[in-house]
């Protein structure tokens, strides 16, 4: 598989959230999670209702996992924006009863296949998904489900002025970097300085 980009505007953002919601609430959602959360699109397809909600219906302060890849224990505070997409995605699961249930149980997985709750969604589906409505949206570069996870390093450097070391750690970096190249930040900071530095 090719290697792909980060998401690297707002416009492009809110483009591809619009699309997904008017398309479907679980998609949406896995987006949503997806920027939020900076999970590998293993870990985001392996939660299950119940690392998102309580049984009384509330929602976790965090995500509580074990990372397929690295078999750490982390966790990932559920942000505003993930919220209200976890409320879409629930308000339209319940109101539609799908997969013929009529009760969210913790065990289903919150993405899951059409062939049921306790079955996830396939990667290579997923990835689909998002870079054909990547491209639906004229999104720029070459973007699939690992464009999520890079999409929230970008954005917390660029767009929220977080610090590389920050971005690191949370991306589990081991240096700076390789967080840099990773969200594909060096190319651009080193054109920044030379227009800014002229002596």
């Amino acid at each position: 598989m090719n290697t792909v980009d980060p998401i690297k505007s707002i416009e492009e953002i809110e483009r591809m959230k619009e699309h997904f919601k008017k398309q479907n609430p679980r998609n949406y959602l896995l987006f949503v999670l997806g920027i939020n959360s900076a999970l590998r699109i293993s870990d985001l397809l392996s939660l299950q209702v119940k690392n998102v909600r309580k049984e009384n219906g509330k929602y976790k302060e965090r995500i509580y996992i074990r990372e397929g890849k690295t078999n750490k224990e982390k966790k990932y505070k559920i942000s505003d924006g993930a919220k209200e997409a976890l409320d879409y995605y629930f308000e339209n699961l319940e109101t539609k009863r799908y997969y013929g249930h009529s009760q969210i149980k913790p065990n289903d997985y919150l993405f899951a296949s059409q062939r049921g709750p306790h079955t996830p969604m396939n990667r290579t589906w997923a990835w689909k998904k998002v870079s054909e409505t990547a491209e639906e949206c004229n999104v720029s570069g070459n973007i699939g489900t690992h464009s999520l996870r890079k999409t929230f390093g970008y954005m917390a450097r660029t767009e929220y002025d977080a610090s590389i070391e920050l971005v690191q750690a949370k991306l589990n970096h081991s240096n700076p970097a390789v967080t840099r190249a990773y969200i594909g930040l060096e190319q651009e900071e080193i054109e920044e300085l030379e227009e800014k530095v002229s002596l």
